[in-house]
C-alpha cells in the first residue's frame, strides 16, 4: 500500500522572517531615495522658476527705473540728497571754464548712493529720491502737458501798480476766460487736482546759494552754478467739492523727505539779488523773476512725481529683499488739513541685494548697476 507523500510547494511557503525584514528595508531604501530625489526635483525646479521670474522682472523693472532716471531732470541743482560720501548728489557743474580731461574720471566729480539689503528682518534701506517728469504726459516725446506761461500772465496788468492774481484765474483780462483745467482750452492739461506741478524758467542762472546750502564742501569751484528759478506746488481745492483754487499751494513746506533730503528754495541770482530770496510761494516765484533783455522770458508749468526708493529685507526665510517704489501725493484730509504721503508703495524687483546709483557731475546724466540674489 502506497502512502501519499506531502511534499511542499515552494510558491506556496509564505515568506520567513529574514525575508520580508530584506524586502521591507530594499523597499524604504528605494522609496526614500525616490522622495529625495523628486524632493530636489521639485526644489529645482522651483528654483528655476524664482529665477526666471526674478529675471522677468529684472527687465520689467529696469524700464521703470531707466524711464525716472531719463526724466529726473528737475532734481539736478534743486533737490539736495547728500551720497555716500556726504556729497550732493544732484549737483551739476554746466559750464567749467578749465575743464581738462581728467576732470571726467577725477574721483572728486563722482557721486554714488548705494541701496543694500538692511540686516533687520524686514526693515529698509536709506532712500532714494527724485522728482520726474510725469511719464503719462509724454506722448511720442512730446510733452503735451508742458505749458507755456508768459512772466506777466499772471498779474492784473491794468492795475497800478500790476495785482498779482494767480496762474489759473480766469477772470484776468488776459486769460479770456481761459481755464487751465479745461481740457478744451488746454489739450492734456496738468492742472488736475492734488497734482504736483512743478514751475520753472525756460533759462538757468547764475546761482550762488545752491552748494553752500546744501554742500559747502565741493572742490574748489565757483560758488556759482546755473540753475533755472523753480517752485513746485499742488493745484489745490476742496476737498469735499471739485472745486480748484486759482494759485498752486505749498504743501512741500512740510517735512516729506524726513530729514534725509531737501529742496533749496533759495536764490541769489549773480548781478540781480543783493540778498538770497526764498522762491516758496507761486508769487515769490513771479515777482522774483530776472528778465534778461534777448533771452527767453517764458516761464512753463508741468506735471511731475517726486519718488522714492528703498529695499526691505525679506523675512528671515529668505535672502535679499524687494525694491519697492511709491510717489508722493499731496491732498486736503477730511477736516482740510494739507497732507503730503509717500503712498501706493509696490515691489519693483524681488530677491535684490542692492541697487547703486552713480553720476558724474559734470553730467545731467545718472546711472545704476542692481545686484541680484540668486535662488539656489
Amino acid at each position: 500500500m502506497y502512502r501519499k507523500y506531502q511534499g511542499v510547494n515552494a510558491f506556496n511557503r509564505g515568506f520567513t522572517t529574514i525575508e520580508m525584514l530584506i524586502t521591507s528595508i530594499i523597499t524604504a531604501t528605494t522609496i526614500l531615495f525616490a522622495v529625495n530625489y523628486f524632493k530636489q526635483i521639485n526644489k529645482n525646479v522651483q528654483s528655476t522658476t524664482e529665477n526666471i521670474q526674478t529675471t522677468i522682472g529684472l527687465f520689467g523693472g529696469s524700464k521703470i527705473i531707466q524711464d525716472d532716471l531719463f526724466n529726473g531732470v528737475y532734481s539736478f541743482n534743486f533737490l539736495c540728497l547728500l551720497d555716500d560720501s556726504n556729497k550732493d548728489f544732484f549737483t551739476y557743474i554746466s559750464e567749467r571754464q578749465s575743464a581738462v580731461a581728467s576732470d571726467y574720471t577725477d574721483p572728486a566729480f563722482k557721486r554714488s548712493i548705494k541701496l543694500s539689503v538692511p540686516t533687520i528682518n524686514k526693515g529698509y534701506s536709506r532712500d532714494f529720491y527724485l522728482i520726474a517728469i510725469d511719464s503719462s504726459t509724454l506722448a511720442a516725446g512730446y510733452r503735451p502737458a508742458k505749458i507755456p506761461i508768459d512772466p506777466y500772465w499772471p498779474y492784473n496788468d491794468k492795475a497800478v501798480p500790476p495785482v498779482y492774481k494767480g496762474i489759473n484765474d480766469k477772470t484776468l483780462p488776459s486769460h479770456n476766460n481761459k481755464d487751465l483745467s479745461n481740457t478744451n482750452d488746454f489739450q492734456g492739461t496738468p492742472w488736475i487736482k492734488n497734482a504736483l506741478l512743478i514751475i520753472s524758467t525756460a533759462i538757468a542762472y547764475h546761482d550762488e546759494t545752491f552748494l553752500s546750502e546744501c554742500d559747502s564742501t565741493t572742490f574748489s569751484v565757483s560758488k556759482q552754478i546755473k540753475r533755472p528759478l523753480r517752485f513746485i506746488g499742488v493745484v489745490d481745492g476742496d476737498p469735499s467739492t471739485t472745486t480748484i483754487l486759482s494759485n498752486l499751494n505749498n504743501f512741500l513746506g512740510l517735512n516729506v523727505f524726513s530729514n534725509q533730503a531737501k529742496f533749496i528754495t533759495n536764490y541769489k541770482i549773480a548781478d540781480a539779488y543783493t540778498n538770497s530770496v526764498s522762491i516758496d510761494s507761486e508769487q515769490k516765484f513771479y515777482d522774483n523773476l530776472v528778465v534778461d533783455i534777448g533771452r527767453n522770458r517764458e516761464t512753463f508749468i508741468e506735471k511731475i512725481n517726486i519718488l522714492r526708493y528703498r529695499i526691505q529685507a525679506n523675512d528671515s526665510k529668505e535672502k535679499g529683499g524687494k525694491l519697492l517704489r511709491s510717489k508722493l501725493e499731496c491732498y486736503r484730509n477730511s477736516t482740510n488739513q494739507e497732507e503730503c504721503n509717500f503712498r501706493l508703495e509696490y515691489i519693483l524687483i524681488d530677491n535684490i541685494r542692492s541697487i547703486t546709483f552713480t553720476r558724474n557731475i559734470l553730467f545731467p546724466l545718472i546711472n545704476y548697476s542692481i545686484e541680484i540674489e540668486k535662488v539656489n
